[in-house]
């Protein structure tokens, strides 16, 4: 998890977010080798389904992925680190878990992140209008953080090594307009308005996919693991901890 997840970040310095996640994973991996960790859990990302051509996606699935697009530092080497991590489980029997996380978003994530959620969360601290840089119709399944971590502790403690496995939500695939519109509710009152503007960045929705939608019945079976919070429930809370910080600190 040592890598920026945001493509307004990774895209930075792509270069370095390829090693980052490559010599990262291989370092942590020879780690855990030489001092015989008994558990590994490997954060990889829904990203290496790249545009998916199966809904929703499942872990055969082998995904749609641009080898040379502005995201491919990010989505290749995270393919990369999956491919490291089976072949030290093949080699030396490290107990890896690998997890591919789908649209995580809650409490403590930054506020300047640059994903769909924390740029919500300002137009709502701010009281601005929730803009959007596309058209409003791709999809996300948003996972709450408490959700998910309890997922990745659940899999870190089984005995499933070696294996990938989704991470998310999968009780509500949204389009980014409706998720603005349910934000905007959620701020309210007064309700927030939303506007769609073209990106001064060219690439911003270039490989970016048009949905995503996590299998989760691979997780399910082997962990029993049920998502627990929705999405205006999430939403709300996210918000309240911003405000609460924002109070802490004396903005």
């Amino acid at each position: 998890m040592a890598c920026p997840a945001a493509p307004v970040h990774y895209q930075r310095d792509p270069l370095r977010t390829t090693l980052t996640n490559v010599l990262g994973t291989l370092h942590c991996l020879e780690l855990a080798r030489r001092q015989g960790v008994g558990r590994v859990l490997i954060a990889s990302s829904s990203e290496v389904y790249g545009e998916p051509e199966v809904h929703p996606q499942w872990e055969g699935y082998r995904g749609s992925v641009s080898t040379t697009g502005p995201r491919a530092c990010y989505d290749e080497s995270k393919r990369l680190a999956e491919t490291l991590a089976t072949t030290y489980f093949a080699l030396y029997r490290t107990p890896v878990k690998i997890i591919r996380p789908f649209n995580v978003y809650g409490p403590g994530q930054r506020i300047d992140d640059g994903r769909i959620v924390p740029d919500l969360m300002q137009a709502a601290l701010k009281r601005q209008p929730i803009v959007l840089y596309s058209d409003g119709r791709a999809t996300r399944s948003l996972c709450y953080v408490r959700d998910a971590v309890a997922a990745m502790l659940r899999l870190l403690l089984s005995d499933h090594d070696g294996e990938a496995f989704n991470v998310g939500n999968d009780e509500e695939e949204i389009a980014m307009g409706a998720l603005a519109e349910r934000m905007a509710d959620v701020a309210a009152p007064p309700r927030l308005a939303v506007e769609y503007r073209a990106s001064a960045d060219h690439h911003y929705t270039t490989d970016s996919p048009q949905r995503r939608c996590p299998n989760l019945d691979k997780l399910r079976r082997a962990t029993g693991w049920q998502p627990e919070v929705g999405l205006d429930d999430g939403l709300g809370r996210t918000l309240q901890s911003y405000r609460e910080l924002e109070a802490a600190v004396g903005r």
